[in-house]
């Protein structure tokens, strides 16, 4: 029985999951690595316990998969609200989230 509910939530309890194992063969990486990153909230893998057959994979800035999102509004359109359903998903929101952790690491000051 597992004793977790997501991969971050294993990951920061200390458990290395298959998926975990699978991300890192498939990224040359070792499984405590994959681990760590995704108990940082720097890699995010999309695996629901529900699907039997999952072929799970890692998305991060340090990894083969990377996602670019832009949530942004035209200046044309004023109503900002319009994209905040597009925010909500799970998959924009994880990626919108790394994206921001990442910017406010690297922003530099003018």
């Amino acid at each position: 029985m597992q004793n977790y509910t997501t991969q971050m939530d294993a990951a920061r309890k200390g458990i290395v999951t298959k998926e975990m194992e699978i991300v890192a063969q498939k990224e040359y990486r070792t499984t405590e690595e994959i681990r760590q990153l995704v108990a940082e909230g720097k890699v995010a893998i999309p695996a629901n316990k529900h699907h039997t057959c999952l072929n799970p994979e890692g998305i991060g800035s340090m990894l083969r998969t990377k996602i670019n999102v832009n949530l942004g509004v035209s200046r044309d359109l004023s109503l900002i609200h319009i994209s905040e359903p597009t925010r909500r998903t799970p998959i924009s929101y994880a990626v919108f989230c790394l994206k921001k952790k990442k910017q406010i690491k690297t922003k530099s000051p003018t």
